[in-house]
């Protein structure tokens, strides 16, 4: 996504967890925080 110019706060709201649900009972839908995306994104900028 950050290849392709998506904005973190948009790729937070798209990324989908939802595979990893029976070991992690906190996801319930798509979307991730989206700090830890745009921390992602700067080390990748970098």
């Amino acid at each position: 996504m950050h290849s392709d110019g998506v904005s973190f706060e948009r790729a937070a709201q798209q990324i989908d967890m939802t595979n990893h649900s029976q070991n992690f009972a906190q996801i319930r839908a798509a979307g991730v925080d989206p700090r830890a995306i745009r921390r992602i994104y700067q080390l990748l900028d970098q």
